[in-house]
């Protein structure tokens, strides 16, 4: 068999995203046969090597074979052949990440580490989770802003509007988003895919807003010197 290594072959870059070009670095492949049908199991694994982004991954896609009889006479078999689920590690990233997540480890670890949870647990379609999660990551952000102590989200939110962090518009976005996650939390309440979307929105606009915002430092050129004025002409 013609060996693999160095081919080139398409993949879900964990970073880059679908039907990426990446190069076959590593590649394994088996058949047996299935325990209790009568099938065969042929398994290929990938480990590929995307040339963007200098990552590495595993893929793999197992395909399943079965003869079966085809007519009354002996020997009239028929090959079928399918494909399973594809499998992969690390998992494609469902859920695309602020810019600024790396950074927000420089601010509070801990706040980026609900992120990095939160994320997990909506690229695993865990939407109970990642709604208590995002009302989580809101009370770990509220206390970084060395407001008042205060024991509920009313009183977090009222915070909030009195110290000018938010208007009276984001006021009732994050109220909704509070008030989502606790529907979750306590009454175990699904989100949908598109709620959860709406609620993530409120969150990282919150977050960008009252904990990135100058993160970064902006280091625009200088503005060029103004041509000096020319004297006016006398006639």
């Amino acid at each position: 068999m013609q060996s693999k290594l160095g081919t080139s072959r398409k993949g879900n870059c964990p970073k880059c995203g679908d039907n990426k070009w990446a190069t076959i670095v590593g590649h394994f492949e088996h058949s047996y046969e299935h325990d209790e049908a009568p099938m065969t199991i042929n398994e290929e694994w990938f480990l590929l090597f995307c040339p963007a982004c200098k990552k590495a991954y595993f893929a793999s896609k197992p395909t399943y074979s079965q003869v079966v009889p085809v007519g009354d006479d002996e020997g009239d078999e028929a090959e079928y052949f399918w494909e399973g689920e594809a499998q992969q590690w690390p998992k494609p990233e469902k859920w695309k990440r602020p810019t600024w997540l790396p950074v927000l480890q420089t601010k509070s670890a801990q706040l980026h580490s609900l992120f990095l949870e939160l994320f997990a647990a909506l690229d695993e379609d865990l939407k109970v989770l990642a709604a208590i999660g995002m009302r989580t990551a809101f009370e770990c952000t509220w206390g970084l802003l060395s407001l008042p102590p205060t024991y509920t989200f009313e009183g977090k939110l009222d915070a909030l509007l009195n110290a000018g962090k938010i208007g009276r518009h984001e006021y009732d976005s994050l109220s909704a988003l509070t008030d989502a996650g606790n529907a979750s939390a306590h009454r175990g309440w699904v989100p949908s895919e598109e709620e959860l979307e709406e609620m993530m929105s409120i969150l990282t606009a919150f977050v960008q807003r009252s904990i990135m915002t100058g993160a970064v430092k902006l280091d625009p050129p200088p503005k060029p010197p103004r041509p000096p004025k020319q004297p006016k002409k006398s006639y």
